[in-house]
C-alpha cells in the first residue's frame, strides 16, 4: 500500500514537471514570436504612423495641384506674327527699272508669358517676340487680346507686354535667391499650341537640378547674357519659352528660356532666369523703356604679378567726386570680390554684376597696403 502510494506521488511530481517544463518552453516561444512578429499593439502604433505619412503626402499633393491651378490663371499665350527678310536676286528686270526692295515673309511664332500686376503687364523672352509686327495674347479662358510691346532687354532675353484691363490675375512672385539644389520645380507654358488649340498651359513637375549656371561662347557673338541660371530637369518643350518656373506653392521663381537638346526636345535639362533678375529688368524697361548704363565710377587693368598666382585687378583710373571715391577707393587698389562674388579675371566680373543695376548697392572687397577691405556705395547711372 505504501509503495503504491509513493509510486503515484512520483508520477505527480513527474507530470507537474513536464506541466511546468512545457509551460516554460510554450512562454519563450510566444516571447519570441513576439519579437520577430507585429504585436496587435506594434500593428496598430504602425498603421497610426502610415495614416500620418499618407496624409503628408496627400497634403503634398493637393497643394501641387491647388498651386499648379492657381499660376494656370496666369499664364498666357503669345502668338507672334514675325516678319523676316527673304534673299532674292537683286537683279531681276523689275528691279532694274524700279530699283531694288528687299522681299519679306510673314511667319507665325508661339511662345509663352506670365502675367504680373493685375493691369496686364506680362513678362515673356525677348526672344519669343522679336522681330515682331503684330503680338496676340491668348489668356487661360481663351480670349485673345492685342498685346503692345512695353520693352526688351535683348541682352537678358528679356521683354514685357501690356494688355488693356484691370483686373487680370496676376502671379505671385518668390524670392529667387532663397532657392536650394533638390526642391520641386514646376514649368508651365504652351508647347506646340498651334496644332493642340488649347488656350490652357501644360504642366511638367521636377526640381532644381543646379543653380548658378552660366554660359558663354565668343564665337556666337550674342549679345544675350545667360549666366547665373536656374538649371531645372522639369520638361521645357518648344513653345514654353518665357513661361513661369514655380515652387510648389505655385510662386514664380524664374521664367523658362531655353533647354539643352540635341534633337531639340526635352531632355530634362531646361533653364529659367532667376525672377529677381527679372524684377529689376522689368522695373527698368516699364519705368525708362531701356535698361539703363551703370556707371562704376572706376576702371581697372588686369595685371600679371610674380609674386601671385593669378592676375591683379588693379584700380588705375577713378572718375572725380564719384560715389566710388567718396566711399573710400583709390587708385593701385586690388578688387577681388563684388558682392561676395570672387573675381579674379574679366570674366569674373561679368557674371558679379550682371544682377546689379541703377540704385543698387555694390560692395567692393579689396587689397590695399596688403590690408583686405571693404568699400560699399550706391550705383549710378552713367551721364
Amino acid at each position: 500500500m505504501k509503495q503504491k502510494t509513493l509510486t503515484l506521488l512520483l508520477i505527480v511530481v513527474l507530470i507537474s514537471n513536464l506541466a511546468l517544463i512545457f509551460h516554460i518552453i510554450r512562454t519563450n516561444k510566444d516571447e519570441t514570436r513576439q519579437s520577430n512578429y507585429l504585436t496587435k499593439k506594434s500593428f496598430e502604433a504602425f498603421k497610426s504612423t502610415l495614416l500620418q505619412d499618407s496624409t503628408k503626402f496627400i497634403d503634398l499633393e493637393t497643394e501641387i495641384v491647388f498651386s499648379a491651378e492657381e499660376i494656370s490663371k496666369s499664364v498666357v499665350s503669345v502668338n507672334v506674327l514675325k516678319r523676316h527678310a527673304v534673299r532674292s536676286n537683286p537683279y531681276s528686270i523689275f528691279d532694274q527699272f524700279f530699283g531694288y526692295y528687299p522681299r519679306y515673309q510673314d511667319v507665325k511664332s508661339v511662345g509663352t508669358g506670365v502675367i504680373i500686376t493685375q493691369d496686364g503687364y506680362i513678362i515673356t523672352n525677348a526672344h519669343v517676340v522679336e522681330k515682331a509686327i503684330d503680338i496676340t495674347v491668348v489668356l487661360n479662358e481663351g480670349k485673345h487680346m492685342e498685346a503692345k510691346l512695353v520693352g526688351v532687354a535683348e541682352e537678358h532675353d528679356i521683354a514685357v507686354l501690356k494688355i488693356n484691363g484691370d483686373n487680370f490675375h496676376q502671379a505671385k512672385i518668390a524670392d529667387s535667391d532663397k532657392l536650394q539644389i533638390g526642391r520641386w520645380a514646376i514649368a508651365l507654358g504652351n508647347p506646340y499650341s498651334f496644332i493642340i488649340k488649347d488656350s490652357k498651359p501644360t504642366l511638367s513637375f521636377g526640381v532644381i537640378s543646379a543653380l548658378n549656371r552660366n554660359f558663354s561662347d565668343p564665337s556666337t557673338r550674342d549679345n544675350k547674357i545667360y549666366k547665373r541660371m536656374i538649371q531645372t530637369d522639369a520638361a521645357i518643350n518648344p513653345g514654353n519659352s518665357g513661361g513661369p518656373l514655380v515652387n510648389i506653392h505655385g510662386e514664380v521663381i524664374g521664367i523658362n528660356t531655353f533647354i539643352l537638346s540635341e534633337s531639340g526636345g526635352s531632355v530634362g535639362i531646361g533653364f529659367a532666369i532667376p525672377i529677381n533678375r527679372v524684377k529689376k529688368v522689368v522695373y527698368e524697361l516699364v519705368q525708362f523703356g531701356r535698361i539703363r548704363t551703370i556707371d562704376y565710377g572706376f576702371q581697372i587693368v588686369q595685371k600679371q604679378a610674380s609674386n601671385y598666382d593669378t592676375p591683379n585687378l588693379v584700380v588705375v583710373r577713378m572718375k572725380k567726386n564719384s560715389p566710388c571715391e567718396k566711399a573710400g577707393l583709390k587708385l593701385g587698389d586690388t578688387l577681388t570680390a563684388i558682392n561676395g562674388f570672387t573675381i579674379s579675371d574679366r570674366a569674373d566680373i561679368n557674371l558679379a554684376v550682371i544682377d546689379i543695376f541703377v540704385g543698387d548697392e555694390v560692395v567692393l572687397d579689396i587689397i590695399r597696403d596688403k590690408q583686405k577691405m571693404q568699400i560699399s556705395y550706391i550705383i549710378e547711372e552713367a551721364n
